[in-house]
Protein backbone atom coordinates (compact mmCIF):
# COMPACT_ATOMS: atom_id res chain seq x y z
CA UNK A 1 0.00 0.00 0.00
CA UNK A 2 3.09 2.23 0.41
CA UNK A 3 2.88 2.92 -3.56
CA UNK A 4 -0.80 4.06 -3.13
CA UNK A 5 0.03 6.66 -0.27
CA UNK A 6 2.99 8.17 -2.57
CA UNK A 7 0.53 8.08 -5.65
CA UNK A 8 -2.35 9.93 -3.82
CA UNK A 9 -0.68 11.94 -1.69
CA UNK A 10 2.31 14.83 -3.02
CA UNK A 11 3.84 12.30 -5.10
CA UNK A 12 7.07 12.19 -3.47
CA UNK A 13 10.71 13.37 -5.88
CA UNK A 14 11.50 16.54 -7.47
CA UNK A 15 10.73 18.10 -10.36
CA UNK A 16 7.21 17.79 -10.22
CA UNK A 17 4.46 19.89 -12.44
CA UNK A 18 0.72 19.77 -13.77
CA UNK A 19 0.63 19.48 -17.44
CA UNK A 20 -1.74 22.48 -17.32
CA UNK A 21 1.62 24.34 -16.53
CA UNK A 22 2.92 22.97 -19.61
CA UNK A 23 1.36 24.99 -22.80
CA UNK A 24 3.53 23.26 -25.19
CA UNK A 25 1.84 20.00 -24.05
CA UNK A 26 -1.07 18.70 -26.13
CA UNK A 27 -3.05 17.94 -22.89
CA UNK A 28 -6.61 16.49 -24.49
CA UNK A 29 -4.69 14.44 -26.78
CA UNK A 30 -1.99 13.18 -24.43
CA UNK A 31 -5.82 12.18 -21.87
CA UNK A 32 -6.55 10.28 -25.24
CA UNK A 33 -3.77 8.47 -25.20
CA UNK A 34 -3.09 7.83 -21.62
CA UNK A 35 -7.07 6.52 -21.65
CA UNK A 36 -5.97 4.25 -24.51
CA UNK A 37 -3.16 2.36 -23.02
CA UNK A 38 -5.49 2.00 -19.82
CA UNK A 39 -8.10 0.53 -21.81
CA UNK A 40 -5.40 -1.96 -23.75
CA UNK A 41 -3.70 -2.54 -20.41
CA UNK A 42 -7.01 -3.87 -18.55
CA UNK A 43 -7.68 -5.94 -21.77
CA UNK A 44 -4.52 -7.74 -20.92
CA UNK A 45 -5.40 -7.76 -17.51
CA UNK A 46 -8.54 -9.18 -17.81
CA UNK A 47 -6.65 -12.15 -20.10
CA UNK A 48 -4.46 -13.02 -18.34
CA UNK A 49 -5.10 -16.32 -16.34
CA UNK A 50 -2.87 -15.52 -13.46
CA UNK A 51 -5.92 -13.27 -12.15
CA UNK A 52 -8.77 -15.60 -13.09
CA UNK A 53 -10.37 -15.32 -9.24
CA UNK A 54 -9.26 -11.46 -9.27
CA UNK A 55 -11.36 -10.77 -12.35
CA UNK A 56 -14.39 -12.63 -11.01
CA UNK A 57 -14.42 -11.21 -7.62
CA UNK A 58 -14.54 -7.57 -9.22
CA UNK A 59 -16.29 -8.10 -12.19
CA UNK A 60 -18.91 -11.44 -11.36
CA UNK A 61 -21.69 -8.71 -10.93
CA UNK A 62 -21.42 -8.25 -14.61
CA UNK A 63 -22.47 -11.98 -15.47
CA UNK A 64 -26.20 -11.43 -14.63
CA UNK A 65 -25.94 -9.65 -18.49
CA UNK A 66 -24.86 -10.96 -21.70
CA UNK A 67 -23.54 -9.37 -25.05
CA UNK A 68 -27.10 -8.65 -27.24
CA UNK A 69 -25.31 -10.50 -30.19
CA UNK A 70 -26.32 -14.17 -32.05
CA UNK A 71 -23.05 -14.01 -33.05
CA UNK A 72 -20.77 -14.05 -29.55
CA UNK A 73 -23.25 -16.89 -28.38
CA UNK A 74 -22.38 -18.99 -30.95
CA UNK A 75 -19.14 -18.17 -30.43
CA UNK A 76 -19.07 -18.40 -26.51
CA UNK A 77 -20.89 -22.05 -27.32
CA UNK A 78 -17.76 -22.85 -29.49
CA UNK A 79 -15.77 -22.27 -26.74
CA UNK A 80 -17.26 -24.53 -24.24
CA UNK A 81 -17.58 -27.12 -26.53
CA UNK A 82 -13.84 -27.56 -27.36
CA UNK A 83 -11.95 -30.06 -25.71
CA UNK A 84 -11.95 -30.22 -22.24
CA UNK A 85 -8.35 -31.39 -22.50
CA UNK A 86 -7.45 -27.59 -22.52
CA UNK A 87 -9.48 -26.23 -19.54
CA UNK A 88 -8.46 -28.65 -17.65
CA UNK A 89 -4.62 -27.80 -18.31
CA UNK A 90 -5.36 -24.15 -17.55
CA UNK A 91 -7.31 -25.31 -14.66
CA UNK A 92 -4.75 -27.24 -13.00
CA UNK A 93 -2.45 -24.83 -13.80
CA UNK A 94 -3.78 -21.87 -12.49
CA UNK A 95 -5.52 -23.18 -9.82
CA UNK A 96 -9.05 -22.35 -11.35
CA UNK A 97 -12.33 -24.75 -11.09
CA UNK A 98 -14.28 -25.70 -14.13
CA UNK A 99 -16.89 -23.01 -12.97
CA UNK A 100 -14.17 -20.50 -12.58
CA UNK A 101 -12.76 -21.16 -16.29
CA UNK A 102 -16.37 -20.78 -17.91
CA UNK A 103 -17.10 -17.71 -16.18
CA UNK A 104 -14.25 -16.09 -16.85
CA UNK A 105 -14.32 -16.84 -20.74
CA UNK A 106 -18.08 -15.27 -20.31
CA UNK A 107 -16.46 -12.01 -18.69
CA UNK A 108 -13.75 -12.17 -21.77
CA UNK A 109 -16.53 -12.46 -24.10
CA UNK A 110 -18.79 -9.29 -22.78
CA UNK A 111 -16.33 -7.15 -21.77
CA UNK A 112 -13.64 -7.44 -24.77
CA UNK A 113 -16.20 -8.78 -27.93
CA UNK A 114 -17.04 -6.14 -31.00
CA UNK A 115 -18.86 -6.45 -33.95
CA UNK A 116 -17.87 -3.95 -36.88
CA UNK A 117 -18.25 -0.40 -36.31
CA UNK A 118 -18.89 -0.90 -32.80
CA UNK A 119 -16.48 -0.26 -29.69
CA UNK A 120 -16.16 -3.47 -27.19
CA UNK A 121 -17.65 -2.86 -23.97
CA UNK A 122 -14.63 -2.82 -22.26
CA UNK A 123 -13.70 0.62 -23.33
CA UNK A 124 -16.88 2.05 -22.75
CA UNK A 125 -16.32 0.91 -19.03
CA UNK A 126 -12.96 2.33 -19.26
CA UNK A 127 -14.58 6.09 -20.12
CA UNK A 128 -17.01 5.78 -17.48
CA UNK A 129 -14.40 5.39 -14.75
CA UNK A 130 -13.49 8.66 -15.35
CA UNK A 131 -17.15 10.28 -15.79
CA UNK A 132 -18.38 8.51 -13.06
CA UNK A 133 -19.68 11.67 -10.40
CA UNK A 134 -18.59 9.37 -7.32
CA UNK A 135 -15.31 9.58 -8.14
CA UNK A 136 -12.25 12.16 -8.41
CA UNK A 137 -9.92 11.02 -11.09
CA UNK A 138 -5.85 11.35 -11.27
CA UNK A 139 -2.96 10.09 -13.50
CA UNK A 140 0.36 10.33 -12.53
CA UNK A 141 3.39 9.56 -14.63
CA UNK A 142 6.99 9.03 -13.45
CA UNK A 143 9.81 8.97 -15.65
CA UNK A 144 13.38 7.35 -14.31
CA UNK A 145 16.54 7.58 -15.38
CA UNK A 146 17.04 4.26 -13.69
CA UNK A 147 15.32 1.74 -15.82
CA UNK A 148 14.62 -0.82 -13.36
CA UNK A 149 10.84 -0.37 -13.74
CA UNK A 150 9.42 -4.15 -13.30
CA UNK A 151 6.81 -6.23 -14.96
CA UNK A 152 4.60 -8.27 -12.70
CA UNK A 153 3.34 -11.54 -14.23
CA UNK A 154 -0.14 -10.15 -13.87
CA UNK A 155 0.70 -7.31 -16.29
CA UNK A 156 -0.54 -4.27 -13.92
CA UNK A 157 -1.11 -4.33 -10.13
CA UNK A 158 -4.02 -2.87 -8.47
CA UNK A 159 -4.40 -1.71 -5.14
CA UNK A 160 -7.80 -1.18 -3.23
CA UNK A 161 -8.43 0.80 0.04
CA UNK A 162 -11.39 2.43 1.53
CA UNK A 163 -10.22 5.69 -0.34
CA UNK A 164 -10.55 4.30 -3.40
CA UNK A 165 -8.73 2.02 -6.55
CA UNK A 166 -5.51 2.84 -7.98
CA UNK A 167 -4.01 0.74 -10.96
CA UNK A 168 -0.04 0.64 -11.61
CA UNK A 169 1.02 0.43 -15.22
CA UNK A 170 4.69 -0.45 -16.39
CA UNK A 171 4.81 1.56 -19.79
CA UNK A 172 8.24 0.58 -20.16
CA UNK A 173 11.61 0.03 -18.33
CA UNK A 174 12.00 4.14 -17.50
CA UNK A 175 8.43 4.44 -17.41
CA UNK A 176 5.41 4.22 -14.71
CA UNK A 177 2.04 5.84 -15.02
CA UNK A 178 -0.69 5.11 -11.84
CA UNK A 179 -4.41 6.13 -12.45
CA UNK A 180 -6.09 7.06 -9.08
CA UNK A 181 -9.83 6.67 -8.68
CA UNK A 182 -10.56 8.12 -5.73
CA UNK A 183 -14.02 7.87 -3.25
CA UNK A 184 -15.48 11.17 -3.33
CA UNK A 185 -17.41 10.48 0.36
CA UNK A 186 -18.95 13.28 2.33
CA UNK A 187 -16.11 13.35 4.27
CA UNK A 188 -13.85 14.24 1.65
CA UNK A 189 -16.46 17.08 0.02
CA UNK A 190 -17.12 18.84 3.74
CA UNK A 191 -13.01 18.74 3.88
CA UNK A 192 -12.75 20.46 1.21
CA UNK A 193 -15.24 22.85 1.23
CA UNK A 194 -14.23 23.67 5.01
CA UNK A 195 -10.52 24.16 3.37
CA UNK A 196 -11.65 26.12 0.42
CA UNK A 197 -14.29 28.33 2.62
CA UNK A 198 -17.40 27.18 0.70
CA UNK A 199 -20.77 26.81 2.00
CA UNK A 200 -22.78 23.69 2.84
CA UNK A 201 -24.76 25.06 -0.20
CA UNK A 202 -21.93 24.12 -2.48
CA UNK A 203 -21.06 20.81 -1.78
CA UNK A 204 -23.77 19.71 -4.72
CA UNK A 205 -21.56 21.85 -7.19
CA UNK A 206 -18.19 20.63 -5.44
CA UNK A 207 -18.93 16.86 -5.86
CA UNK A 208 -19.86 17.80 -9.52
CA UNK A 209 -16.66 19.55 -10.34
CA UNK A 210 -14.36 17.70 -8.31
CA UNK A 211 -15.95 14.29 -10.41
CA UNK A 212 -15.56 15.89 -13.53
CA UNK A 213 -11.91 16.61 -12.86
CA UNK A 214 -8.89 14.60 -14.28
CA UNK A 215 -5.59 15.81 -12.94
CA UNK A 216 -2.06 14.85 -14.80
CA UNK A 217 0.77 15.37 -13.17
CA UNK A 218 4.74 14.22 -14.49
CA UNK A 219 7.31 13.51 -12.06
CA UNK A 220 10.91 12.81 -12.66
CA UNK A 221 13.06 10.26 -11.00
CA UNK A 222 11.34 9.86 -7.59
CA UNK A 223 12.73 6.89 -6.53
CA UNK A 224 10.72 7.00 -3.29
CA UNK A 225 7.96 5.84 -6.08
CA UNK A 226 10.17 3.42 -7.56
CA UNK A 227 11.17 1.18 -4.70
CA UNK A 228 7.65 1.12 -3.56
CA UNK A 229 6.43 0.26 -7.29
CA UNK A 230 8.81 -2.70 -7.46
CA UNK A 231 8.18 -3.77 -3.92
CA UNK A 232 4.37 -4.11 -5.27
CA UNK A 233 5.26 -5.93 -8.29
CA UNK A 234 7.02 -8.53 -6.10
CA UNK A 235 4.69 -8.39 -3.82
CA UNK A 236 1.62 -9.15 -5.81
CA UNK A 237 3.29 -10.87 -8.92
CA UNK A 238 1.65 -14.86 -8.62
CA UNK A 239 4.90 -16.28 -10.02
CA UNK A 240 7.47 -13.98 -11.28
CA UNK A 241 8.71 -10.20 -12.17
CA UNK A 242 10.31 -9.15 -15.04
CA UNK A 243 13.40 -6.88 -15.28
CA UNK A 244 15.34 -5.27 -17.62
CA UNK A 245 18.33 -4.86 -15.11
CA UNK A 246 20.12 -6.58 -12.96
CA UNK A 247 20.10 -4.13 -10.39
CA UNK A 248 16.47 -3.12 -9.41
CA UNK A 249 15.88 -0.10 -7.18
CA UNK A 250 13.88 -1.29 -4.13
CA UNK A 251 14.29 -5.42 -4.58
CA UNK A 252 17.32 -7.46 -3.43
CA UNK A 253 17.56 -9.42 -6.28
CA UNK A 254 18.81 -12.92 -5.98
CA UNK A 255 20.20 -14.79 -9.05
CA UNK A 256 18.24 -18.25 -9.95
CA UNK A 257 19.56 -20.96 -7.88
Amino acid sequence: MEALRIASDSVGGLPTFYLDSAPEVNIAALIDSLKFIYTYKMMNWLRNPYVVKDVLSIFGPFLDHSVDSVAALRLYMALEQKNEGEMRYVCQIFQISPDQYKRWIRLLLMFLYSEENERPLLEGFVEEFFRAGDYGNSIFIYCFEDNSVLLPDTGIVTLEDPKGITALINLSKKHLVAVNHTKLDDQKINLFCERANFSNSSRASVREHLASQLVVKVTHNSLEMLAAYNRCCVQFARNEVFSSSKVVHGVDMQPPI
